[in-house]
């Protein structure tokens, strides 16, 4: 068997055998998690409880299992989120990238979630490392939970329960965005823009911006 032929065996296996190798980590990972913290199931379920009820083109439970939004949640509870958080953040962002070439959406594995995430199409999501958001959020595609790049520690959003984040709205910094307020498509609110929502301080419960 000549150098050439050995050389492609050789890539063929890697690309036999990394995804499978990663598939079997996974699968550890989100085995362990449901053990040590159960109630990380009903979560997962909560969120898929979420699709039928919030969108009108889900067909039913089979078809909600085929939204990339709950698939990144998902990834991102079982495996990306247990694996920051055993201090493994490099395995973790791993992970984080593989969910984003499947979903499209680019949560960190640092973020926290409450029940009953809604996260339509995915595509363009963007949600940074302190980002904490609340239960029963509903957040449509190119939406960014980021950052302002000069803040340290907690730069990111709080989303308070409830809210919607609509279409392409940008919320920058560590702002609060209050109970079941709704953020309008393409808006962009921050630390800087105080006519959205003011610093570090909750946006009036309700609110529409």
């Amino acid at each position: 068997m000549d150098q050439i032929t050995q050389f492609i065996l050789f890539v063929v296996f890697l690309i036999a055998a990394v995804p499978a190798l990663l598939l079997w980590l996974g699968l550890c990972v989100a085995v362990a998690r449901l053990l040590t913290a159960p109630a990380i199931a009903g979560e997962v379920l909560a969120d898929l409880r979420a699709i039928r009820e919030r969108d009108p083109a889900s067909e039913g439970w089979l078809a909600s299992l085929f939204y990339p939004g709950w698939w990144a949640l998902t990834m991102h509870r079982l495996v990306a989120h247990p694996l920051y958080l055993w201090g493994l953040h490099t395995l973790a962002r791993l992970f984080n990238f593989l969910a984003r070439f499947l979903t499209g959406a680019d949560i960190h594995p640092g973020a926290t979630f409450g029940r009953g995430i809604f996260i339509d199409h995915a595509h363009g999501v963007v949600i940074g490392e302190t980002a904490i958001v609340g239960s029963n959020v509903t957040i449509l595609h190119q939406v960014t939970l980021g950052g302002t790049g000069k803040e340290h520690g907690k730069r990111h959003p709080t989303i308070q329960d409830g809210v919607l984040l609509s279409a392409g709205s940008k919320i920058l910094g560590n702002i609060v965005i209050g109970t079941n307020s709704k953020i309008g498509a393409g808006r962009t609110c921050g630390v800087s823009r105080r006519s959205c929502v003011r610093n570090r301080a909750p946006a009036r419960a309700g609110a529409v911006i």
